[in-house]
């Protein structure tokens, strides 16, 4: 097989796991590994990823999906977020719950503005284990506030 024929057939594979990978969203086995689908939902600007890895709490008190996305773009003005780039990230895990630093890196442009950088943006990042399947879940601080927006 020619060197061409396997740069194309690369560049479907990569195509079809685009289209796989999306539906993949939602809690991991373990907290760092939650942490880092968090980050790259988070980068990639995939709420309804974000939102199937929420507990079960959390996501009741956002509401859907949609709500996350219009909380996620509007309330946190992560709209046109890119350039994410993730510095840091150190896992603190407990038996049932996990913290977790992440310090990163992101640029925005909203409403018509230049792009602004945002930069050594830290977060605390808090995980519950679920009993049911073992799985590492997001809780988001001060979540029954968000339920208000």
């Amino acid at each position: 097989m020619s060197h061409k024929m396997n740069h194309k057939w690369w560049i479907v594979l990569m195509a079809a796991m685009l289209f796989i990978l999306p539906g993949c969203g939602g809690a991991k086995k373990s907290c760092k590994k939650s942490a880092e689908a968090y980050f790259d939902y988070l980068s990639g600007n995939s709420w309804g990823s974000i939102y199937n890895m929420l507990t079960k709490e959390h996501q009741k008190m956002i509401g859907s999906k949609k709500r996350l996305a219009f909380l996620m773009e509007e309330v946190f003005e992560y709209k046109g977020s890119k350039k994410f780039k993730l510095k840091s990230l150190v896992a603190y895990p407990g038996k049932d719950s996990c913290n977790v630093q992440i310090v990163y890196d992101y640029a925005v442009r909203l409403r018509g503005e230049n792009e602004k950088p945002y930069t050594d943006i830290s977060e605390t990042l808090i995980f519950k284990r679920s009993p049911e399947d073992k799985k590492w879940y997001l809780e988001i601080p001060g979540g029954s506030e968000l339920s208000g927006f």
